[in-house]
């Protein structure tokens, strides 16, 4: 229990470079910060120990949490609306939230717009000494892990991005058979990787299929019509590389 909770701790946590005292992040993580992260993500690095990172300035880290909470009411709404899901859920209850309703959950499972699911067998509420809540847990390969509102939020979000990068590959695929193409021609989706599609096609229909992608991609799902979708090309080429 202590380790996962210092692990949601360190997640949680942002360091903004502006709020250090001089020096500091060079001293600590090997070079001086450039934008915000959490304390997770510095933790990560080869060259950081935990033990010297526990030297920054928690204090100031801790201002910075509140005051991003504060600036971001609306995200930390959402983290409150989805430990009060995982509450529901224990109890064993229906229902849906979302864009017009678009996730549903029932029991320890949640129902994407697709039909595909997040599921969290053996979901319940853990309790501190107080008898007050602290937290929910659910088994995952034969332990038990926690979760809690700011983590559930980040498992819709990566889902619901893979529910709209597959339908854009499908639609993709679909116009892909509508293009005529001459003996000995190709035009498929060779690969993807999280949000980007890499297409293989004639260089003569380049232009013409990358605004198709395009446009496909900066449609939104018809579950979440008023969705900022977007998306940008890095053009075409004789090869691919990473």
């Amino acid at each position: 229990d202590a380790v996962e909770a210092e692990k949601q701790r360190l997640a949680s946590t942002w360091v903004q470079p502006g709020k250090l005292q001089p020096g500091e992040d060079e001293a600590i993580v090997g070079q001086k910060l450039s934008r915000e992260y959490t304390l997770a993500d510095l933790l990560r690095r080869p060259n950081v120990p935990y033990r010297e990172l526990m030297k920054l300035s928690l204090a100031e880290c801790t201002k910075i949490v509140k005051m991003f909470r504060r600036i971001n009411a609306c995200v930390k709404a959402f983290w409150d609306e989805c430990e009060d899901i995982l509450e529901r859920m224990c109890r064993g209850e229906s229902g849906s939230f979302g864009p017009g309703g678009a996730i549903e959950f029932d029991g320890t499972d949640v129902w994407l717009p697709n039909g595909m699911g997040l599921h969290y067998p053996g979901l319940h509420m853990k309790y501190n000494q107080n008898g007050q809540r602290s937290g929910f847990r659910y088994l995952s390969d034969g332990k038990e892990k926690n979760i809690y509102g700011g983590l559930f939020t980040e498992n819709l979000v990566q889902a619901l991005a893979g529910v709209v990068i597959r339908d854009q590959m499908l639609d993709i695929h679909d116009y892909y058979q509508t293009v005529k193409l001459k003996k000995g021609e190709r035009l498929k989706i060779a690969t993807m990787t999280h949000d980007e599609v890499v297409s293989v096609v004639p260089e003569r229909l380049a232009a013409k299929c990358e605004q198709a992608n395009l446009k496909i991609m900066r449609t939104a799902p018809w579950w979440a019509p008023t969705c900022p979708i977007s998306a940008e090309s890095a053009g075409s080429a004789v090869n691919y590389s990473v």
